[in-house]
């Protein structure tokens, strides 16, 4: 396996990793794109940070529309959440 050194040419190797394997829709894809084009540009934006914390709410709004009521537990969910909201503050 080669060792990449330079970034560009490493996010250009994800970028196509993640196109290969991530055909399901059309979104993913393009939500992709957006994501990794703001993380680059915004990587230590206060907004942007707050932004990569928000893991949960497309599958909270998903399960919303489809009228799927998981039955969360909410000591795994504060737990997840609050431990990722806590990174950026440290």
């Amino acid at each position: 396996m080669r060792q990449i050194d330079n970034p560009q040419a490493l996010r250009k190797k994800l970028t196509t990793f993640y196109i290969k394997f991530c055909k399901y829709t059309i979104y993913i894809d393009v939500g992709l794109f957006i994501y990794l084009t703001l993380t680059y540009f915004f990587s230590f934006d206060v907004w942007m940070i707050i932004l990569q914390n928000l893991i949960l709410v497309p599958q909270i709004v998903h399960n919303a529309r489809v009228g799927v009521n998981p039955g969360f537990e909410p000591l795994y969910v504060l737990g997840y959440l609050g431990a990722r909201f806590l990174m950026p503050l440290y």
